[in-house]
């Protein structure tokens, strides 16, 4: 049988892949070292488990304790390294403080020194933050009620339809994306879910022409319909969210998920778009970085092509699968 060195050469490739994302994984992973973003995403973690206790359908009171504690002393430390108070999420955390605090104000405290003590922390916390609690711009947190007919009634759009009309978009006209137009569709993307809330993707907006065919060429995927692509997003996950080893994945599911919420905002807004997977070697991830100038910590997931369409277009059609072909019900 003939020798053949190509499985060797891809277990290499494979290796150099997976040192080249690890490596950068722990440079920014807040497991390692104490960075803003990390920090907040921390804090996010911990305020958003209080979060899901005030939304209970029946509210334990006095839950939480050990973790509200953790938080107001990561809180603590993240002010006293200098870090911005005046972030949404900072902001959020000391709110649904406030909402929990709220949330006792006519219940006697039981006998429990552990409690007094949650309660007093709260307190001396709430104090030093006056200001955010009453100069906070509009920012939310804890939990708010919902009707269900007004619920409902929202919910009822026709997403059937915009479903089953979107397609992967390849014919453009020369004609430029404006900018207001791609930062509502971002706006409206973030509506989705992330990981505890962390909000991690990070959106690149390429508007300049040469940048674009630059970056496209890097991609080789767009031959025979590149030269009407008017604007360009890069989709990454922030790595410096991350918590650990465990996190290692979810800036890709983060990403993917925001993904697919704005190819349905970009076809809500008017726009077509074709997503461009990002399936390459540690050569070409650095070449794109270096061309755009993408953070280090910001990790590359997808990107995608955006422009207006023709009165009259060609999509390709690919019939799906049977939903029992990929349905397994236990």
């Amino acid at each position: 049988m003939k020798f053949s060195m190509k499985p060797y050469r891809r277990y290499k490739e494979s290796a150099k892949l997976w040192l080249y994302f690890f490596v950068r994984f722990t440079k920014h992973s807040n497991a390692f070292q104490k960075t803003e973003m990390g920090m907040l995403a921390g804090i996010s973690t911990k305020f958003h488990i209080v979060e899901k206790g005030l939304a209970m359908p029946k509210v334990r009171y006095f839950f939480g304790a050990e973790n509200i504690l953790k938080l107001i002393d990561e809180m603590l430390e993240y002010d006293s390294l200098g870090f911005n108070k005046l972030n949404t999420q900072y902001v959020s955390a000391v709110i649904v403080l406030s909402r929990y605090k709220d949330l006792h104000l006519d219940r006697p405290l039981p006998d429990d020194g552990k409690i007094k003590g949650l309660f007093e922390k709260i307190d001396s916390f709430l104090v030093r933050n006056t200001a955010l609690l009453t100069g906070n711009d509009g920012v939310g947190g804890g939990s708010k009620q919902v009707f269900l007919k007004e619920y409902t009634e929202q919910s009822r759009g026709d997403f059937a339809a915009i479903c089953h009309a979107r397609s992967t978009i390849r014919n453009f006209i020369d004609k430029e994306v404006d900018s207001e137009v791609v930062k509502r569709a971002v706006k409206l993307a973030q509506r989705c879910p992330s990981t505890c809330n962390r909000q991690t993707p990070r959106i690149y907006h390429i508007k300049d022409k040469q940048l674009i065919d630059k970056a496209l060429t890097i991609h080789n995927g767009t031959r025979g319909f590149n030269e009407n692509i008017s604007c360009l997003l890069v989709v990454c996950g922030d790595l410096r969210a991350t918590q650990g080893i465990k996190d290692l994945n979810q800036v890709y599911v983060d990403s993917g998920i925001f993904a697919m919420n704005l190819l349905y905002s970009l076809q809500y807004n008017g726009l077509g778009a074709c997503i461009l997977h990002w399936a390459v070697s540690t050569k070409v991830d650095k070449k794109l970085r270096k061309l755009l100038s993408i953070k280090d910590a910001h990790n590359v997931s997808c990107m995608i092509g955006v422009g207006y369409m023709p009165d009259e277009f060609n999509v390709a059609y690919s019939e799906r699968l049977s939903v029992d072909d990929i349905l397994t019900t236990r």
